[in-house]
């Protein structure tokens, strides 16, 4: 198995215990109003890193209960939608935040 496959995995589990550890001391969060505003179970926001993550990492996070993110500034459109449809065929219709790079370029 590709060693992306098992950090994939590792990363699921690690993900689905920090839920329940977190979960735990959510109650006691002292303000709820980003978890509230994201829809999300825990304030936890993914950072999107163009050529080294994908639907699989957005995956994890979102299942773990965080806002997961997919790096869309180096991918195509046609390539964009498949990741998005991959991430809602395994998530239903959890957050999702697609990350482009906006700036003006120098002149």
């Amino acid at each position: 198995m590709p060693f992306a496959i098992h950090a994939i995995l590792a990363l699921n589990a690690l993900c689905m215990t920090a839920r329940i550890q977190a979960e735990k001391h959510m109650s006691q969060w002292p303000d709820t109003r980003i978890i509230d505003l994201l829809t999300i179970e825990l304030p936890v926001l993914q950072a999107p890193m163009a050529g080294a993550t994908g639907s699989q990492m957005a995956i994890a996070l979102a299942k773990a209960g965080g806002l997961a993110s997919l790096p869309c500034a180096m991918l195509t459109p046609e390539q964009i939608e498949q990741e998005v449809t991959t991430f809602r065929q395994h998530t239903g219709n959890l957050p999702l935040n697609l990350n482009f790079f906006c700036h003006q370029a120098p002149a």
